[in-house]
């Protein structure tokens, strides 16, 4: 009991950590594209002094030009190039400089309110982290994280959503349970190279051979699979049953609303004989 109570700590605790390293990892890409806004804000001088520009020598602007060579006085009258719209007319590409000047030099300052929003979180989320570190009950930890918002590790949900086999030479094989269950295994926690499995012509579960990188499943893995897929299907009370094998990468949703409904585009045929 005691065993379970401490497993039990452990991996709260490890799913609040993992929370909390998500939320981490979130706040500093966003920082990251926040800093980026702001320093397309910050060069609002320049796009403005683009405009002055070209309304100090309108006269030379026509429409259908893609660029214009302009003598710019900040810097002893040397040529400038400016790149032109050329769809636009000259009073649109003037106005359209002036109107993006305005709208960074306004973006500056929710930019840095924003920024400065996202330094403070990432302060208060390091106490939080050093806060957890300390915690050594689960009281402690359910007090500072409501139950609702730990999540359980992919693991504990794992096992509510597939069953799961291990074949004679190690492989693990899982079966979906229903048509979420299928989706979820197919599309979310199957990769591209694992073997995947259903029987031909009758409702059923995918079933999923998962294949460790560099590892080939062998023959009797692959008979094992069909005999479930067929077993977890209409067809299993049938003398003889084809089960489809494939890769995973070869497995597509049939529809936007076909939940657990596939298509296969590269297949083999494993011939099932049900055992009397």
């Amino acid at each position: 009991m005691i065993m379970d109570i401490e497993e039990s700590f452990e991996n709260k605790k490890n799913a609040a950590i993992k929370q909390l390293n998500k939320r981490h990892k979130r706040l500093l890409k966003a920082k990251e594209e926040c800093l980026n806004h702001l320093n397309n804000c910050l060069a609002w001088e320049k796009v403005q002094h683009e405009a002055n520009l070209l309304n100090t020598y309108f006269f030379r602007l026509k429409k259908g030009m893609e660029e214009i060579y302009l003598p710019d006085w900040s810097s002893n009258d040397s040529l400038v190039k400016l790149i032109l719209d050329k769809k636009l007319t000259p009073k649109e590409e003037v106005a359209k400089r002036f109107k993006k000047a305005k709208k960074l030099k306004k973006g500056i300052f929710h930019q840095q309110k924003r920024l400065s929003e996202i330094e403070d979180q990432l302060s208060e989320l390091a106490k939080t982290f050093q806060h957890l570190e300390k915690m050594e009950t689960i009281d402690e930890l359910s007090s500072f994280f409501p139950e609702k918002e730990i999540k359980e590790p992919k693991e504990v949900k794992e096992a509510s959503l597939f069953r799961r086999f291990t074949s004679k030479s190690g492989f693990t094989i899982l079966v979906g349970k229903k048509s979420a269950s299928n989706d979820a295994l197919t599309f979310r926690y199957a990769k591209g190279s694992d073997l995947w499995l259903h029987v031909k012509d009758y409702p059923g579960s995918h079933v999923v051979i998962v294949k460790p990188k560099g590892k080939e499943v062998d023959l009797e893995t692959i008979n094992e699979a069909a005999k479930l897929a067929c077993f977890y299907s209409k067809a299993k009370d049938e003398a003889y049953a084809e089960v489809c094998l494939t890769e995973k990468k070869y497995v597509a949703r049939l529809g936007k609303k076909g939940t657990g409904k596939v298509q296969i585009s590269k297949q083999k045929t494993v011939l099932v004989r049900r055992q009397i």
